[in-house]
């Protein structure tokens, strides 16, 4: 579905002569998963896609970047956030002791959607409060 979606909107970034591609990702496209394999093999593609974007289309003056988020309190991610004995558990491993929320993405997205971001691409931005850092 991401490799889709950015198929659709390539071809109009390539007339306008330049663009901005943000992938969401997840900290499990950087750490193996005994549990979520399939789903953090996925996450790791997304990061890999951005680079393969960033790499073919960037003569086109299209960027391509990956936003890792860690645990944020989202519909998606409920039933970890929802469960308090693992909310705990993350919360005391990561460094800021809080779990994300979805307005905490927001900066690197400006970022990279913004002039501000004009020479960055290819890049995976981790937005996790530490926790990958701390192994998790």
């Amino acid at each position: 579905g991401v490799m889709q979606l950015a198929q659709w909107v390539i071809p109009g970034m390539q007339a306008a002569g330049a663009g901005s591609i943000i992938l969401i990702s997840s900290v499990g496209g950087l750490q193996g998963n005994s549990l979520l394999g399939p789903y953090s093999i996925s996450k790791a593609g997304v990061i890999q896609l951005a680079r393969n974007i960033a790499a073919e289309f960037g003569k086109d003056g299209i960027r391509a970047n990956a936003i890792v988020p860690g645990l944020v309190k989202t519909d998606f991610a409920s039933p970890l956030w929802q469960n308090a004995e693992m909310a705990q558990e993350r919360i005391d491993k990561t460094p800021l002791r809080r779990l994300g929320k979805p307005e905490d993405l927001a900066g690197a997205a400006v970022y990279l959607a913004s002039r501000a971001g004009a020479w960055t691409t290819a890049q995976t931005i981790v937005v996790d409060g530490g926790a990958v850092m701390m192994g998790r």
